[in-house]
């Protein structure tokens, strides 16, 4: 059985859910149904194509939020995409104050 597969199943143990792969949430407190955690450092063309193809997609902006989570302090061109964008997604920008260089790290801080 491969670790995936234990984690897994050692969760189940301790509190069952459904294995169809639907999530289903009972907290009510919960503002958005989806949330996407996208970490850039530079490469601000490709988040722009990213954030154009989320604001021209069928979901209500209300049903979901993005967290921009940029590497090195952050730049003066992800904030100013943030601030073009901003009005059509729910978007929460967070700067990391130094250079981690790691995505998993940038990804869990999102």
């Amino acid at each position: 059985m491969n670790l995936r597969k234990k984690i897994l199943s050692f969760i189940y143990t301790l509190k069952p859910f459904d294995l169809k792969g639907d999530a289903k949430f009972n907290n009510k407190n919960l503002l958005y149904k989806v949330s996407c955690v996208i970490n850039f450092y530079k490469r601000t063309d490709l988040l722009r194509n990213i954030l154009t193809c989320l604001r021209e997609q069928d979901l209500n902006k209300d049903d979901f939020e993005l967290v921009l989570v940029e590497d090195r302090g952050g730049s003066a061109t992800g904030e100013t995409i943030v601030k073009e964008y901003n009005s059509d997604l729910n978007i929460n920008y967070i700067k990391l104050d130094k250079n981690f260089g790691k995505m998993g790290y940038s990804r869990n801080i999102g």
